[in-house]
């Protein structure tokens, strides 16, 4: 199976699924039909896409062509226009991002300067994940350090792993451009079963993903089951 989706309205993206919907898949997240913007070029028209628990899917597309927006659908920042959001086969559409399972990773997370790092990321209560994910972002030397005694990168980095503290069970990456970020996402699958979509326009990071779906006017156009970051950048052009 190349790529499934999602189990409500599969006629909106049928030339996305290899063969029948497979009723015996567990769907982590699903966005029904979302259309987002209005007037003739919406910014989402008609998105439905469903990842199954524990999958690596990439978004990928030009700047402009709504990956974002799917995100911010999919955690609550941006209400869908029209069509459904779905976490664990639960409708959350109408949900506030707080009330969602999920992390959203965006470029401009950067942690409270008000505590250490260490401070921030034991919030999470698990103090074994969040050692781990320290040393998996590489800021086991910062941990007692207040964010204005580090770098920036080191500040999102921080406040990145803060986000998953909680161990959230879907992961949203919004244009990772941190090679420790995008192995972390890696990580997050293989060896934690979460369920990580990345939106990204750099072939390499998309490569990383099992599944890499390709948007191009706020429309999903087709769907690769593990393909070179030269394939991806045909895509491109």
């Amino acid at each position: 199976m190349i790529h499934q989706a999602g189990a409500r309205s599969y006629e909106h993206s049928s030339d996305l699924a290899a063969g029948a919907a497979d009723a015996t898949v567990n769907y982590a997240l699903e966005l029904d039909a979302v259309t987002w913007g209005t007037g003739d070029r919406p910014v989402l028209a008609g998105v439905t896409i469903g990842l199954a628990e524990g999958s690596f899917t990439s978004l990928f597309g030009r700047p402009g062509a709504g990956k974002s927006t799917v995100l911010a659908c999919a955690a609550g920042i941006e209400r869908p226009e029209s069509g459904s959001v779905w976490l664990y086969d639960r409708e959350v559409t109408e949900y506030e991002p707080g009330d969602r399972p999920l992390a959203l990773l965006t470029g401009d997370l950067r942690p409270d300067p008000a505590r250490t790092l260490r401070e921030q990321l034991n919030g999470g209560g698990d103090t074994a994940w969040t050692e781990a994910l320290a040393g998996w972002l590489d800021l086991g030397g910062s941990l007692d350090s207040y964010p204005g005694e580090v770098s920036a990168e080191v500040g999102h980095r921080a406040a990145v792993a803060a986000a998953l503290a909680s161990r959230p069970g879907v992961v949203l990456a919004d244009e990772p451009s941190d090679e420790r970020v995008v192995r972390l996402m890696r990580r997050l699958v293989d060896l934690h079963e979460r369920t990580v979509l990345v939106a990204t326009a750099d072939p390499v990071v998309a490569a990383t993903a099992d599944v890499v779906v390709f948007l191009g006017e706020g429309r999903l156009v087709d769907a690769v089951s593990a393909p070179s970051a030269e394939l991806i950048e045909g895509y491109r052009e």
